[in-house]
């Protein structure tokens, strides 16, 4: 049995998931991104501010990353 699998039926999909294969936290966490991203197409905002909150993320990360791996590291 595969840890990730889905399915199509006439009007959703059907995840399972294994709790081996993602902590609860990681999955809150993608559930969270899922609803924002259902959010953003029901709002039908433009791909546009989905690009440039990409962009501000990626720049925070660059900002900050070097506190998150010396913490890793630690």
């Amino acid at each position: 049995m595969s840890e990730i699998q889905w399915k199509a039926t006439a009007d959703k999909f059907v995840i399972t998931l294994d709790k081996s294969a993602i902590g609860q936290a990681d999955f809150l966490e993608l559930l969270q991104w899922l609803r924002v991203r259902f959010l953003l197409r029901k709002a039908n905002i433009g791909e546009d501010i989905e690009t440039e909150g990409e962009k501000i993320l990626s720049d925070w990360w660059e900002k900050n990353k070097q506190r998150f791996i010396q913490l890793a590291v630690s």
